[in-house]
């Protein structure tokens, strides 16, 4: 785990700052393989709400080095991975898989408590979501001009 990283419930006041991270890495990492349409619509849903708003059932946690968001991961209606995001410089060092683990025990401690995560996955993030052992439940599909491959961790029983 990088130093000085901790992880923590994504408070009101970094919400900004934390949609500046996932707009950064998706336009980096995300938004060459989508079309006008997947990148209008992804920067739709950002705009709805802030995270803390969001409709349903959900949670956003953080990774902060310095008090600034260096990863972020926003789980919806309860067990759904709906934004999962790491700053380039923190990639491989444990950041995402820290988000993940805390993401997942958190799942656990829900009512009713989940048997699955899931994910809609960008083709360019399957493989990282494997070594978090998701496993694709089928083919790259494609929705609102949004490519994405179904994947789905199983949670162990309490």
């Amino acid at each position: 785990m990088p130093d000085r990283i901790t992880f923590e419930s994504l408070a009101p006041e970094r919400e900004a700052e934390a949609l500046a991270l996932v707009r950064t890495v998706f336009d980096a990492m995300v938004a060459p393989g989508f079309s006008e349409q997947g990148r209008v619509s992804f920067n739709d849903y950002l705009a709805r709400f802030a995270f803390s708003r969001r409709e349903g059932e959900g949670f956003a946690l953080a990774a902060m080095r310095d008090g600034v968001p260096v990863g972020v991961i926003e789980v919806v209606g309860g067990n759904h991975v709906a934004l999962f995001f790491v700053s380039e410089g923190y990639r491989g060092r444990g950041v995402g898989s820290g988000l993940m683990r805390l993401a997942v025990e958190r799942c656990g401690r829900g009512e009713p408590r989940p048997v699955a995560l899931t994910v809609n996955a960008s083709p360019g993030s399957v493989k990282a979501y494997a070594r978090l052992g998701f496993a694709a439940d089928s083919g790259e599909r494609e929705r609102d001009g949004i490519r994405f491959v179904p994947m789905t961790l199983p949670l162990q029983p309490l």
